[in-house]
């Protein structure tokens, strides 16, 4: 799950998405793009960077599960070193970015690589931009990401709760002010405790 987390927070962040397009496969489900990349020499996971106009791997970088969503930003903004700036007032960030699309998988129904339930409480603040009080809370929210970083039992994540998209997961948790925090526990998500 940390390369979604690395993913997400690169992308969510702006960092990424009009330079690189990050994908995953399932090697033995997709043979022939894996023997394409020849990616069965490759320890998984891995990050097979491929730059833009060519058709095969450049690099290749293992980003084991325990070296974390850390792990692949720094490769990433490593790899994009070498061909583009990346603007000094964007933060890498350890909070994970929620949406409507990914709340359920990453919050709900957690799994790991191997589709086994995974015993991970997870924080989310619902916020929205313009919020004072989400602004004043936004670096104490990063630093307690940033302590938890890596760790299996908890992940500390945000939703912008007033993005027309979210609304459904903000109404669907009651949320009417910002920001509201929700804590999901492991063994009781259906029932989150409000903070």
């Amino acid at each position: 799950l940390s390369f979604f987390e690395g993913a997400n927070t690169l992308h969510t962040q702006s960092l990424l998405s009009h330079k690189v397009l990050i994908a995953t496969w399932n090697v033995e489900q997709y043979q022939s793009l894996s023997s394409y990349l020849n990616s069965e020499k490759y320890p998984i996971p891995s990050v097979v960077w491929i730059p833009k106009g060519r058709t095969k791997p450049e690099d290749v970088e293992n980003i084991g599960p325990a070296r974390g969503s850390a792990k692949l930003i720094e490769y990433i903004r490593s790899r994009l070193a070498l061909t583009v700036e990346i603007p000094k007032d964007k933060e890498v960030s350890s909070v994970v970015s929620l949406n409507a699309l990914n709340f359920d998988d990453l919050v709900i129904d957690s799994k790991d690589s191997s589709g086994n339930d995974v015993k991970r409480s997870v924080l989310v603040e619902f916020y929205a931009p313009w919020c004072g009080h989400c602004k004043k809370l936004a670096p104490k929210y990063k630093e307690l990401a940033s302590l938890y970083e890596g760790e299996d039992e908890i992940m500390i994540a945000d939703i912008n709760a007033d993005e027309e998209m979210n609304k459904v997961i903000s109404n669907r948790y009651g949320i009417r002010g910002f920001p509201t925090i929700l804590l999901f526990k492991y063994n009781n998500k259906q029932n989150p405790i409000k903070y």
